[in-house]
Parts: structure tokens; sequence; C-alpha cells
């Protein structure tokens, strides 16, 4: 039933007789039938240890665990109104020119192809099972696209959008991990018309530095929100740090090889 009708937020109630192991069913069950839906347990008039049960309901896919129903509702409010905040641009970092001299340097925002890039985003996408895999880098006012996989064709030829609608530009700006479940939830990118015209909803990336400046990122996209595990984001870091180690040895050895598209 809750299938059908596509819910973007649920409310599992734990009243006696049921026990949290019958929440855990449900929340499995449900998170493996609507995968982008937000889950609430609400468990009433709670007595046991709320941490440790919390964490098992969580691990079973819930996302919050409540014990009123004030609480309750604040949650389901939060996860179902419309947001209707201006999107925020990546703030520029306070090593900017210097990020700006190094990534001119290296020649990487020019728009050309390289073949031992495109190698890795075509093993990205696959690894995630991802539409969409990218290299980016970002110059003082654009996204350049180094590789790409699955972009829509007209963005693929152009090889750039504006820095101000990326979100590799809020990577630049904290040199982290940026992992964003929904899109669509977040008050950052919820009304990014570049976002929302093309229907994307998570998005993970990793910095890419050279002399520890952020220069770009590595990134993966979906059509659908999603979680990610600590061994998936460890692994994407480490692809990342095989997209930085390429970037050390193009730099040392010279002139890359170019393809045509």
């Amino acid at each position: 039933m809750a299938a059908k009708s596509d819910p973007e937020a649920i409310c599992i109630s734990v009243v006696a007789p049921s026990t949290l192991i019958h929440a855990r069913y449900l929340s499995a069950k449900l998170r493996a039938q609507l995968p982008h839906a937000k889950i609430v347990v609400g468990i009433w008039g709670a007595t046991e240890n709320m941490a440790g049960a919390g964490e098992r309901l969580r691990s079973s896919g819930a996302d919050e665990v409540v014990v009123s129903l004030a609480e309750a509702v604040v949650q389901l409010a939060k996860f179902s109104v419309s947001i209707a905040d201006e999107m925020i641009p990546g703030a520029i970092p306070d090593n900017e020119e210097n990020r700006l001299e190094e990534l001119a340097r290296l020649h990487l925002a020019d728009g050309t192809r390289e073949e031992v890039f495109d190698r890795i985003t075509k093993k990205l996408a696959r690894i995630f099972e991802v539409p969409i895999a990218l290299i980016t880098f970002i110059d003082r006012d654009h996204q350049w696209f180094k590789s790409q996989v699955g972009l829509p064709e007209e963005i693929a030829e152009a090889q750039q959008t504006s820095r101000e609608l990326s979100v590799c530009g809020h990577v630049i700006a904290n040199d982290e991990i940026l992992v964003v479940e929904d899109l669509a939830r977040d008050r950052r990118f919820a009304n990014n018309p570049l976002l929302k015209e093309r229907g994307l909803r998570f998005y993970a990336g990793v910095p890419l530095r050279s002399n520890n400046l952020p220069i770009g990122s590595l990134c993966i996209l979906d059509v659908k929100p999603r979680r990610m595990t600590e061994r998936e984001k460890r692994l994407l870091e480490v692809i990342g740090e095989d997209v930085m180690e390429e970037i050390k040895r193009r730099d040392s050895v010279g002139p890359p090889s170019v393809l045509v598209a």
C-alpha cells in the first residue's frame, strides 16, 4: 500500500504489544520498497535505553527515532514541507587566489579530455552504480568537466557550467568530503535550477588537491535519493586519491595525450 502511494515520509508507531523487533522489521521492509522515503519511528512511552534502540532502528532503515508526538510532528513537517529558500552558492575560500594560480599552472580547466581521467569516471559509475560520475575543476567563474559519464548532451558538449550552480563549489569551499542524501531536501540545493531541471537528488564528492590546495572534485550523482555507508565514503576518497596521484604524475611528465571528442 505504501509503495503505491509513493510517500515522502512515513511514521511507524510502536505501542504495546508491538516491540522494537517489529519496528526494525517494518523499517527494513519499507526501506527496501521505498529507498527515497523518510522513515520516522515513534516509540511512545519508551522506558528503555533509547540511544541503543535508536542506533538499531537506524541501522534497519529508519531516519529518525522519536518518543513523543510533538517530536514526530516536527520531524515529519521537516521532511514534507516544500523548501522555498533560495539556493546557496559555495563560499569563496580564503586561499582562492593561490588555488586559482595552481589550477592555471596545471592547465586542467582548459576543456580538453584525457583518457586516463575518462577511465576513472567510467569505473566510478560502475562501482557506485550511478548514472553520473564527474571529475571537475573549479576556476573563478566556472565548473569545468575534465571527465564525465552520464551528463546531458548539451552540458557535456559545453564542458562547463557556472560555478554558482555547482555543488562541487561547496566541496572546494570546505575542502572536505560532501554527501547530500537528498538534494531536494537540503536548503542549499533544493532550488538550484540546474539540479531541479535535471531531477538530480543525490550527490557525493571529494576534493582534489594539488600542493594542498583544493582545485576540483571527484563526484557522483543520482536521480534518486540514496544513503552512503562509511565504507562507500572511504572508497570514494581512495579513488579521489588515485586521481590526485595521476595529477602529480601528469605534472611531472609534461603535456598529456589529449582525446578529441
